[in-house]
């Protein structure tokens, strides 16, 4: 039984040590703690025959098999229903960071064709024997209209470039992140494959999670962002031109920190709100809507019992768009 669990014990100990903790560093764990629990709910089994028949005289073995078997459908029961309300509360919750870029392939009226690689639309063309194919022509009217997407601060959010058209690229704008950011892959063009673009050596990069200013953007967001994605979760009297303001803090003065990161959808003057979806504000959230799925009314209740707001909890997450570029 130990030589089973010891994987599991093995990796938690170890995974325990590390200062830098995340649930992702866990999914290798995850089969092995689905089999740890199966072989529990065995074991309990295997303890009730015993039981049985040390004391077969007072406990008949029907009865002790009939208990295990309706305690194990019930903690069956109980896991999937916490399952499917997790499930349903990340979803619920945090699935408009994903959303929104969505929306991408509805605000350029240009974008009539699918987001396929120029490498596989060359083979498609190829099968279908059209010589007039010329991947260089194509390479440079994607150049020529590139759009530049900026995200600062909510960089993390940031699902993956499969969400956007060919013709948009993401940029990493400065924000208080100190650590090692993505950079680009080498363009693939007419002379240059995609093995070997993904497997070229880069210099401006590092194993030490170490800041790189090549991989973000330094100047006004305005000026070289087409769209930018900002997260927003102040209210409408807590802050001035986009900054927070802190109770300790004098208002005519801004931190470092807060010239980084900016509440962009709050500077009018300079950007547009385009759309905008919901978001749940962690770091204000009580931990059952954090973690699971309730039902409407079963939160109001819940609020009403704990004395929340279910106001304070949202945010918004939004497509802005530069007004000097309408």
């Amino acid at each position: 039984m130990f030589i089973r669990t010891f994987p599991v014990l093995f990796m938690l100990t170890i995974l325990s040590l590390q200062p830098h903790k995340e649930e992702r560093f866990l999914v290798p764990m995850y089969p092995l703690i689905c089999l740890n629990a199966a072989m529990s709910l065995e074991l309990l089994r295997v303890i009730s025959v015993q039981i049985s028949i040390i004391s077969k005289d007072v406990i008949v073995l029907k009865d002790l098999e009939y208990g295990a078997q309706c305690f194990s459908w019930a903690l069956v029961f109980i896991s999937s229903l916490f399952g499917v309300s997790r499930s349903l509360a990340i979803y619920e919750n945090y699935s408009s960071s994903m959303q929104i870029y969505n929306s991408f392939s509805g605000i350029d009226t240009n974008q009539n064709e699918l987001s396929l690689g120029t490498s596989l639309k060359k083979h498609i063309t190829n099968i279908l024997g059209i010589d007039k194919y010329d991947t260089k022509d194509i390479k440079s009217d994607l150049t020529n209209s590139t759009k530049n997407v900026c995200i600062g601060k909510d960089w993390y959010r940031f699902p993956s470039q499969f969400f956007f058209p060919e013709s948009h690229r993401l940029v990493f704008l400065k924000s208080k992140f100190d650590g090692l950011l993505p950079g680009d892959f080498i363009p693939v063009t007419h002379n240059n494959t995609i093995i070997q673009s993904t497997s070229k050596i880069i210099n401006d990069t590092n194993c030490l999670n170490k800041f790189e200013p090549s991989h973000v953007f330094l100047g006004a967001p305005e000026d070289n962002c087409d769209y930018l994605i900002d997260v927003d979760f102040t209210t409408q009297n807590d802050n001035i031109g986009g900054h927070p303001i802190h109770p300790e803090s004098n208002q005519d003065s801004s931190s470092e920190i807060e010239d980084f990161e900016p509440v962009f959808s709050r500077i009018y003057d300079k950007w547009d709100v385009l759309e905008c979806k919901k978001i749940l504000n962690s770091d204000v959230s009580p931990l059952w809507v954090r973690s699971f799925y309730f039902p409407y009314y079963v939160r109001l209740v819940l609020d009403l019992i704990f004395r929340k707001k279910d106001i304070d909890r949202w945010g918004r997450i939004c497509i802005l768009k530069p007004i000097s570029k309408k």
